[in-house]
């Protein structure tokens, strides 16, 4: 004897998704109907939906973990410990923004990266300098006119092309490179979280309105040139202008730092990295990437330790994060 138990998916069967994502019990049309059968008196079993009603069948999305380099970067002989490994990072040119899109319907904005012809220009180990550290060389220079002689002979000693950014980059001893070594966009596994440090964009001179957001003066009632001008800086009391004291001055190009950015992203071909969120400073600007110092956010696959060493013509062109739920309700 078969009986309707319940309808619809609104009340306590309605699914709110992440936490800061978009609800999927949302896209379903209001009408639509989810009905439980009871077939027997333990056994409970579920109707199966219309493809144009079920979410997951209709935006092409599996829940399933993003385990596709997992493989080759189990290669290494040295395994990454989360909050204890220091890798060696990266410089990247800000390409631009554009619009992305999960496997569930959410909107993404996204960031390319260009990683130009990373190269290890120097290791310095804590035996001879008193530090690990590796310098790290961005995009090849081709004007010779413009490398110095003593730039071309410190490229020269440790066998590495002039490159016309240089970045150091402390590191724990497992990760060293030998001087001279290529990286690739490889390097970084998609799903795990960077921190990027870079100039935001300069805005020049400007007044105290739009520096420090003061009000103003009024723009009417016998007000004569002060509409936005500064005001009193100091001629109560003992007449002294403080230090720090707002006032006029340069907006801008001051370095900042985006922390947890998620790679979503991986272009091995093209040497591109594409991460969720923004980046400070405008296209053009080269900027820093390492890996993100929140030890709470453990990377999704391991990473390659000291970087990926396999062939990377053996990986596919494009490495995709999988967006994936904290939980996947039963009811679909």
């Amino acid at each position: 004897m078969t009986s309707l138990l319940a309808t619809g998916l609104r009340g306590p069967l309605a699914w709110r998704g992440h936490a800061r994502g978009r609800s999927l019990a949302a896209m379903v049309p209001r009408r639509s109907t989810s009905i439980l059968v009871a077939e027997g008196p333990s056994s409970v079993v579920q109707k199966e939906r219309p493809p144009y009603l079920n979410p997951y069948v209709h935006y092409g999305f599996t829940p399933r973990a993003n385990t596709l380099t997992q493989e080759q970067y189990s290669k290494n002989s040295i395994r990454y410990e989360p909050g204890r490994s220091k890798r060696i990072g990266m410089l990247g040119t800000k390409i631009g923004m554009m619009t992305g899109w999960t496997r569930c319907g959410r909107y993404l904005p996204l960031t390319v990266l260009a990683l130009e012809q990373p190269q290890v220009a120097q290791v310095k180990t804590e035996a001879v300098e008193g530090r690990n550290s590796v310098q790290v060389g961005h995009r090849t220079e081709a004007r010779w006119h413009k490398v110095s002689r003593q730039a071309r002979g410190h490229f020269a000693k440790f066998g590495c092309e002039p490159k016309r950014f240089v970045r150091e980059f402390e590191v724990t001893p497992e990760c060293l490179l030998p001087a001279g070594t290529m990286l690739s966009a490889a390097h970084w596994v998609p799903g795990q979280h960077v921190d990027v440090i870079g100039r935001t964009r300069g805005k020049g001179w400007q007044g105290v309105m739009k520096l420090h957001n003061f009000k103003g003066g009024p723009a009417t009632h016998g007000s004569s040139r002060f509409h936005r001008r500064t005001g009193s800086i100091g001629a109560t009391g003992d007449g002294v202008v403080r230090k720090f004291k707002r006032m006029p001055g340069r907006m801008g190009f001051n370095i900042q730092t985006t922390w947890g950015l998620q790679v979503h992203k991986v272009n091995i071909k093209y040497n591109l990295l594409i991460l969720r969120g923004v980046v400070p400073g405008p296209n053009t600007r080269v900027v820093r990437i390492r890996d993100s110092q929140f030890t709470h956010r453990i990377p999704p696959a391991p990473l390659p330790v000291p970087t990926f060493m396999g062939n990377v013509a053996d990986l596919p062109e494009e490495i995709e994060n999988i967006y994936t739920p904290h939980h996947y309700p039963q009811i679909f």
